[in-house]
């Protein structure tokens, strides 16, 4: 198991970012993350993106579409 400091300065890739082919450091933008409206719009945006992006890579597993998995994974 990863300690949680490590985990949180970004030394271990994460499987998502890995698959996309991204390098990252974690760090936090705010101090806070304020929960107003255009904030929330913003994150549910992003979730839609993930969404999207996870379905994508199990139809490309189910269908076995070996081009399309190549580009997600």
């Amino acid at each position: 198991m990863t300690p949680p400091d490590r985990a949180l300065r970004g030394t271990e890739p994460c499987p998502r970012a890995r698959s996309l082919g991204l390098c990252y450091r974690l760090e936090p933008a705010e101090a806070c993350l304020g929960l107003d409206p255009a904030t929330l719009g913003r994150l549910a945006i992003e979730s839609w993106f993930y969404l999207w992006f996870n379905v994508g890579k199990h139809w490309a597993k189910a269908t076995g579409n070996r081009r399309m998995l190549e580009r997600v994974t």
